[in-house]
């Protein structure tokens, strides 16, 4: 969240005496800021804590994961670019609140021959009509006139949805969406969707939204939280999107099939995959592959198996 919010994300690592990584502990993004030495150009963290007290860090003893900028050190800020498009959404739903919850919606004008002399007397008449005719659950009551008065309905006036109000809710929806690359189903905004084509938009959300952020993340976790021999031996971070990658129950099965059938997963993972208990046959641990797939390099030098030809001649 932070580094979606203020473009930066921030913790302390602990590490063993092995060192390797024990815990993080997350700082607020407003304590601590990336700076560049004047003179070396070499990079620090400045942490400011609870005291206000100013403490200059080194690289190694800050996790950073910066979002996209301009320098490579400090990422920017989302809402901050965004401030304006969010802001006229802010304003829209205040207009929108207020318009309902003290509008006159008497649809017209009241109309009498004299004011009363007394101020104290005509606010209290205004306040009476208030009281009577203000607000949603008070409209378009029936009234009672007065000897003198008279009533004239307003034509003409503008209606919200003529106004083009809700349609502007929905672009300043679809904008602040599009600052997090978002699709707009994703945030019940379902005007356009389909059965179709929400399955391509979740395929283009992780690719066009998610990857880069788990790119970012995995490159800093393999990057800043592990040690070269860590990195020697294997070992690195990466997110399983596999469940987010799930069709419908005949596209996976058909993709689970080919698996199984190309050595690429077991039957037991196969059974982990779609919820089921693992089986006790040890058959089930292995990797099996089709009997009919050979090294391209032995292609025609095999005999057939019912003589006939097609492959190379044996002597005797």
């Amino acid at each position: 969240v932070q580094e979606l919010l203020s473009g930066n994300c921030y913790a302390f690592p602990f590490f063993d005496r092995r060192g390797r990584l024990e815990k993080l502990i997350p700082v607020p993004w407003t304590m601590i800021k990336p700076m560049r030495d004047p003179e070396t150009r070499r990079l620090y963290y400045e942490y400011t804590d609870e005291r206000g007290e100013k403490h200059p860090l080194p690289p190694d003893a800050v996790f950073h994961i910066p979002g996209l900028g301009w320098d490579g050190v400090k990422g920017l800020s989302v809402v901050r670019n965004a401030a304006e498009c969010i802001g006229i959404g802010l304003a829209t739903d205040e207009f929108a609140g207020r318009f309902f919850s003290n509008g006159m919606n008497i649809g017209g004008l009241l109309l009498v021959d004299g004011l009363p002399s007394d101020k104290n007397a005509r606010d209290e008449q205004i306040e009476d009509l208030r009281e009577k005719f203000s607000g949603l659950g008070k409209a378009h009551r029936a009234m009672i006139l007065k000897t003198g008065s008279d009533y004239k309905p307003i034509h003409g006036a503008m209606p919200l949805a003529e106004a083009q109000f809700l349609e502007y809710c929905k672009y300043t929806f679809a904008e602040v969406c599009g600052w997090f690359r978002v699709p707009l189903h994703k945030a019940q905004q379902m005007d356009r969707a389909t059965d179709n084509n929400i399955e391509k938009s979740d395929l283009g959300f992780y690719k066009d939204c998610m990857v880069s952020w788990y790119r970012r993340w995995e490159q800093w976790i393999n990057f800043k939280l592990f040690t070269p021999q860590d990195r020697a031996a294997g070992y690195f971070a990466e997110f399983n999107v596999s469940g987010l990658l799930r069709g419908d129950m005949k596209t996976q099965s058909e993709i689970l099939h080919k698996e199984r059938q190309n050595a690429i997963i077991t039957g037991n993972e196969w059974r982990g995959f779609i919820g089921l208990n693992p089986s006790d046959d040890p058959m089930a641990d292995r990797l099996l592959i089709n009997g009919n797939m050979i090294p391209i390099e032995m292609a025609g030098k095999t005999k057939p198996a019912n003589g006939g030809a097609g492959g190379e001649k044996e002597d005797g």
